[in-house]
C-alpha cells in the first residue's frame, strides 16, 4: 500500500493489520547503488550474533527489536533476505503485551511465494 520513491532505489510495503491491533508488513526494496534495505541486511547478517536462517532457498536473518509507540513499546519480528533484485523484509509489530499474533509468523512469513 506504500511506493517509496525517495532515496536512490524504489521499495513497495504492503500491510495489514489483525484483530489484535498487530501489523503485518511485507517490504521489497530494489537492489542498486543506495538501496537501503540492502545495506540494513548485509549490515544485519554480518553481526557475529545474528540469528541466520535458510528461507526458501536463500540466507536469511531473523531480528527481534523494540521501537517506541504511542501506546507503549511494540515488539518487531522481522526475516531479512535478498533476491536477485532486491532485498525483502517480511515483519510483524506487535504491543509488547500482545502475542497472540506471533502464533501466525511462520504462516505469514511462509506465505510469501516465487513464481
Amino acid at each position: 500500500d506504500i511506493t517509496k520513491g525517495s532515496g536512490e532505489q524504489p521499495a513497495f510495503m504492503l500491510r495489514g493489520t489483525d484483530r489484535f491491533g498487530s501489523t503485518f508488513l511485507a517490504v521489497f526494496e530494489r537492489s542498486g547503488h543506495g538501496s537501503e534495505m540492502g545495506g540494513t541486511f548485509d549490515s544485519t547478517i554480518s553481526k557475529p550474533n545474528a540469528n541466520l536462517v535458510t528461507f526458501k532457498g536463500a540466507d536469511a536473518v531473523s531480528t527481534l527489536g523494540e521501537i517506541p509507540g504511542t501506546n507503549g513499546e511494540k515488539l518487531t519480528h522481522g526475516l531479512w533476505f535478498r533476491v536477485p533484485g532486491g532485498t525483502f523484509m517480511l515483519g510483524i509489530v506487535i504491543d509488547k503485551d500482545q502475542e497472540d499474533s506471533l502464533q501466525f509468523k511462520d504462516r505469514f512469513f511462509n506465505s510469501l511465494t516465487f513464481e
